[in-house]
């Protein structure tokens, strides 16, 4: 039997194990040996290749988490970037605005979210960066037009059982009703 320590426990025969007034000279006894067996250790690992190793996953989720240049987020904030004023002022005149919210539409982006996406490039702006950077992570907070989509399908199955769940109480409790009129 092998512990997970650095002993092993080994039955030995007979009164091997020393005199004892307690077990009879006849009867096995348990020592303890020390372990004659090293376990596998894995070889040492290069700190450099731990390094790039750490680095090349640290680019991977970098790359994963900005959008794709053909995403409708990124493509109306650089509409967005091209139609800003003023420097660090950051005007966006109202017709410019209303153009950038039907490009939104037509991109499949509510008018909320095409909201937000103008107001994170105005702080960009503000900030001194007017270019879109697609590695932008409050961009990527805002729902794409494809997710939504799935979102609403969702709820409509939702309210789809919630309804039929509420035709079926009220289909039993019509039949409690009329089981209790009719025995009276």
């Amino acid at each position: 039997m092998q512990r997970a320590d650095a002993t092993n426990l080994r039955l030995v025969g007979g009164a091997a194990g020393g005199p004892s007034d307690a077990v009879p000279s006849n009867a096995p006894v348990l020592r303890l040996l020390p372990r004659t067996t090293e376990p596998p250790s894995r070889p040492p690992r290069d700190a450099r290749q731990h390094r790039a190793a750490q680095r090349a996953v640290s680019d991977e989720n970098r790359a994963a988490a900005g959008l794709a240049p053909d995403d409708a987020r990124s493509i109306l904030a650089a509409r967005v970037a091209e139609s800003i004023e003023g420097g660090r002022a950051a005007v966006l005149r109202p017709i410019a605005r209303r153009n950038l919210v039907a490009v939104g539409a037509a991109l499949g982006l509510r008018p909320f979210d095409t909201s937000l996406v103008i107001a994170i490039m105005q702080d960009r702006a503000r900030a001194g960066d007017a270019t879109p950077a697609p590695d932008d992570a409050r961009l990527s907070m805002i729902p794409s037009p494809g997710a939504r989509a799935v979102d609403c399908a969702g709820g409509r199955g939702t309210v789809l059982v919630a309804l039929l769940g509420a035709a079926a109480l009220a289909l039993g409790l019509f039949a409690a009703l009329v089981r209790w009129v009719t025995r009276s």
